[in-house]
């Protein structure tokens, strides 16, 4: 099919609107997938300060709690006075709910047990065992350890759009100059 002269500034126009508008498409998406990137690097370390305020805050708590059934005040009441009056309890229970906040429970579930298992272990009768606690928070942070490096893993490689975009861009990329190349041994034979 022979394509008439006049037409070629049509068709170059009309290629040239495709490519551009290719090129505007993978501007959106990689700058969308930059700022899931962002945002998941920012939950990363909001997740990592509110482990560290759990267990430091925790650490405190129970020590204290030691020290007072220690000097024989009965668990009851030293309850009483951290959940009315502490400023511990309160940042200690605050950072809880933020990092529940935070965890999806189907794909966070060893860290909530974690978590959790940390809270019961606060409010029973076990505080006295300092050895347990103390396994509590190792469990605790090597849980968090595990899903803050599988989200740098997310962050580093890309998003699945991302890393779907560099593979199509490389395929386009090779067969384009597999096209060129085969036509350019074809024109210098004849």
């Amino acid at each position: 099919m022979d394509i008439p002269v006049p037409a070629y500034p049509a068709i170059g126009a009309i290629i040239a609107a495709t490519i551009a508008g290719g090129i505007s498409f993978l501007v959106a998406v990689l700058s969308k997938d930059h700022k899931t990137s962002e945002f998941r690097q920012a939950w990363i370390d909001g997740l990592r300060s509110d482990i560290v305020e759990l267990v430091s805050e925790f650490l405190v708590i129970t020590g204290m709690i030691r020290v007072m059934t220690n000097h024989g005040k009965a668990l009851n009441e030293i309850f009483e006075h951290f959940a009315y009056k502490d400023e511990h309890f309160s940042k200690w229970e605050m950072a809880n709910a933020r990092i529940k906040l935070r965890l999806n429970p189907q794909e966070h579930q060893k860290l909530l047990a974690a978590v959790g298992a940390l809270m019961t272990y606060a409010a029973s009768e076990q505080l006295k065992d300092a050895k347990a606690g103390d396994a509590l928070v190792d469990g605790l942070i090597n849980e968090s350890q595990v899903v803050l490096k599988r989200e740098r893993k997310r962050v580093k490689s890309g998003e699945p759009v991302f890393i779907a975009t560099k593979v199509v861009s490389l395929l386009i990329m090779v067969a384009a100059m597999s096209l060129c190349v085969a036509y350019l041994k074809g024109y210098w034979h004849e």
